[in-house]
């Protein structure tokens, strides 16, 4: 039962790194600077996890549950918050209703 959860939850997923690759940060000079920055945590909220598509999927698969909003990308974020949030709590539903059938 399962199984279609997890595929449509890899789905979403991939669509958000691709929507998040997409976007790009708002300042294109990010991606070129990438050893000015401290921490890989601030140049990822500066939006470098946007300048290849192997990074977009590596925050959008390590950050499901992870509320942090990086600059630039409030609407994506906010939409794929609900987005997966609406998933989970379908599949917490639909086990509860099976299991008191």
């Amino acid at each position: 039962r399962l199984r279609t959860f997890v595929f449509t939850v890899l789905m979403f997923m991939a669509a958000f790194a691709h929507a998040y690759f997409i976007t790009g940060p708002d300042d294109k000079e990010v991606c070129n600077n990438e050893a000015t920055y401290s921490t890989k945590e601030e140049f990822n909220s500066a939006g470098g996890f946007t300048c290849t598509r192997t990074d977009s999927y590596k925050y959008s698969f390590s950050n499901l549950f992870d509320f942090a909003m990086p600059s630039g990308f409030f609407w994506i974020q906010l939409l794929y918050f609900f987005v997966m949030s609406l998933l989970l709590l379908n599949i917490i539903i639909a086990v509860i209703c099976t299991e008191f059938d």
